[in-house]
């Protein structure tokens, strides 16, 4: 991205907690993932923002190194995991050789990038022929967002500069498109707080909700 358009908006972001993650007990099940697949290994978290991933990450006993476009966010993940590498760049064009990582991870940000299927590229250059990537990516038919409408007129979703939201068949074969293999799609529907009519509703079906209609899609796959 142009620094001029994407660094301050996502450094004062950042800043003033509008994007505190809510993933917490997420990105510990897919370190746990990670490090079940054996051997440590590297793992590069693309978009790493805070670094909260990358700090599950190497608590399993992984190498860790993060890249991301904001300074904010790059200086906080340093702090957060002081052994591990974090640079400041762009997925487009990502500072490591071809088959670097066990484990490459983008939880929640491959939406967000300008040009996804670049991005996507990436990351698939990077990974080893035998390893394995966690891409978390939300859903155009989010059973939540219908009762919004319902409420309020309107889905409410839009925070970031740029997003994209696509239903768990279409990101499968984004994926797969861009040279990964889909072996498990689970999942995703963060706990909320109950603030409003469509909180508690929500907090009522959280355990019910149908994949196709959850929050997000965590996708574990493979390269091709």
């Amino acid at each position: 991205m142009p620094e001029d358009q994407t660094q301050n908006p996502y450094d004062e972001m950042f800043s003033t907690g509008s994007l505190n993650p809510s993933e917490l007990e997420l990105y510990d099940r897919v370190a746990a993932a990670a490090a079940a697949l054996g051997g440590g290994g590297k793992a590069l978290d693309v978009g790493c923002g805070m670094g909260y991933m990358l700090q599950a990450l190497e608590r399993r006993g992984l190498s860790v190194h993060g890249l991301d476009f904001s300074d904010y966010a790059v200086q906080t993940s340093r702090r957060v995991v002081p052994n591990g590498e974090v640079v400041r760049g762009s997925a487009e064009d990502l500072p490591w050789p071809d088959a670097s990582f066990d484990v490459v991870t983008c939880m929640g940000s491959l939406e967000n990038f300008p040009r996804p299927e670049e991005s996507l590229s990436e990351m698939r250059r990077v990974i080893k022929a035998a390893g394995r990537a966690f891409i978390l990516l939300p859903n155009s038919h989010f059973i939540a967002d219908f009762v919004n409408v319902l409420f309020y007129g309107t889905p409410k979703k839009n925070i970031q500069p740029i997003e994209r939201f696509l239903s768990r068949v279409e990101w499968h074969e984004f994926l797969e498109k861009g040279g990964f293999e889909v072996v498990r799609t689970t999942a995703y529907n963060e706990r909320r707080p109950i603030t409003s009519p469509v909180h508690a509703a929500y907090s009522l079906i959280r355990p019910f909700i149908p994949l196709n209609l959850s929050y997000h899609f965590l996708f574990e796959c493979t390269a091709r």
